[in-house]
């Protein structure tokens, strides 16, 4: 196997690698590191912590189902940040940022789709938390 390919898959493997969250604090202190390195700023790392722990308890493999009525499943929570499939699917791929649902397990990844969320939430709403209003306070 190449190096490179090799490398790959360590970093992939260190980066999916659940954080313990800090039920004591209510955050995802592991990850804020990792946050700060896809660009996520100083003064959103803290709200950013507490809605990771709230949506995954900073588990990066986590994911949910929304139902119908009826129990058919509609659409997919997806990572760290319980990223929505039905939502943003489209949107990402077309930033580039995901070639497909299963990359929003990586937790770098999941972390760059939020910022990238956060950011198109702050400038088209004014709030950069609307897509995490249930958790996020707002």
């Amino acid at each position: 196997m190449q190096r490179s390919k090799i490398f790959s898959i360590v970093v992939f493997l260190c980066l999916s690698v659940p954080v313990p969250a800090s039920a004591e604090t209510k955050s995802c202190k592991g990850w804020e590191s990792a946050a700060r390195s896809v660009g996520w700023q100083d003064s959103e790392i803290p709200q950013l912590s507490k809605i990771m722990y709230r949506e995954s308890r900073c588990q990066p493999q986590v994911f949910n189902q929304n139902r119908r009525k009826d129990g058919t499943v509609w659409s997919k929570d997806l990572g760290l940040m319980q990223i929505n499939d039905y939502s943003w699917r489209k949107w990402l791929k077309e930033q580039k940022i995901i070639k497909e649902d299963a990359d929003l397990f990586v937790g770098v990844t999941n972390l760059k789709a939020a910022l990238a969320i956060w950011k198109y939430g702050q400038t088209r709403h004014g709030n950069g938390w609307i897509a995490w209003k249930a958790t996020s306070g707002s």
